[in-house]
């Protein structure tokens, strides 16, 4: 298999994949691992082929993309699309090491050698690394049940006044993801509650009024845990975009 089969793999991942990211109840069965792989001597997917072995940074506290579980494996989105490129190598999952890696910190890990590849949404990504786009999900607004501004179409307005959750999770030099779309629309609003755990946030929301900007994945996935109203975000935004990144 040669470099532009396994480029095309990523479509499958697409479809595959997005499957598991929102938190179905069955568990995702394991990728098919391929034999007798081709790449271009000298490129990271010939490397790590030859080596029958990848390190993975992801998440381990984002329930639905990189959740540690009770056997201390991570599981979601990330882990699933993953396994996926690493069967695409030749590489069986069992043959893959997991490394927490932030969001603040993946463009490092990888840079120092401590990953060979990380799922990311950062929007810009250094020269020096290579991307492939795996999927792109719409921002949305997540509200209690009941919530004022889930009763009506909310305004641009609505979502200024509002008073808002955030996560503590930065991309380096360009603050929150949410941050830099929003000053881009030239808004600004009143957080009034920061978690450094994102898996804390719908707990948070069903209790309280405030109002959470992420992506729709995530959003379903809480959903579902608790009792929450999806809102459209209330002015054109930048999706949110996934992308498979690995240095050169």
């Amino acid at each position: 298999m040669r470099l532009t089969k396994f480029t095309a793999a990523f479509a499958g991942v697409v479809l595959a994949g997005s499957l598991a990211a929102c938190g179905d109840d069955e568990s995702a069965p394991e990728p098919e691992v391929a034999s007798d792989v081709e790449f271009e001597a000298g490129t990271t997917m010939a490397e790590l082929a030859e080596a029958g072995s990848m390190t993975v940074g992801t998440k381990f506290d984002q329930p639905g993309f990189g959740l540690l579980g009770l056997e201390d494996t991570p599981e979601g989105f990330d882990v699933e699309v993953a396994k996926i490129i690493a069967g695409a190598m030749g590489i069986a999952p069992e043959d893959i090491e997991w490394k927490q890696a932030s969001s603040d910190i993946r463009e490092q890990v990888i840079e120092d050698g401590e990953v060979d590849m990380v799922i990311t949404i950062w929007p810009e990504l250094p020269g020096h690394l290579r991307a492939a786009s795996l999927l792109t999900e719409p921002m949305v607004c997540l509200v209690r049940e009941g919530h004022p501004l889930a009763r009506a179409p909310m305004t641009l307005d609505d979502y200024r006044r509002a008073r808002h959750l955030s996560s503590l999770e930065h991309v380096p030099g360009q603050g929150t993801i949410i941050d830099a779309q929003l000053a881009e629309l030239g808004v600004s609003v009143h957080t009034a509650m920061h978690t450094q755990f994102l898996g804390m946030a719908p707990a948070i929301l069903a209790r309280t009024d405030l109002v959470f900007t992420t992506g729709r994945l995530l959003a379903e996935d809480f959903a579902r845990q608790y009792p929450l109203a999806i809102v459209p975000f209330p002015a054109k935004i930048k999706p949110h975009r996934y992308r498979l990144v690995w240095p050169e």
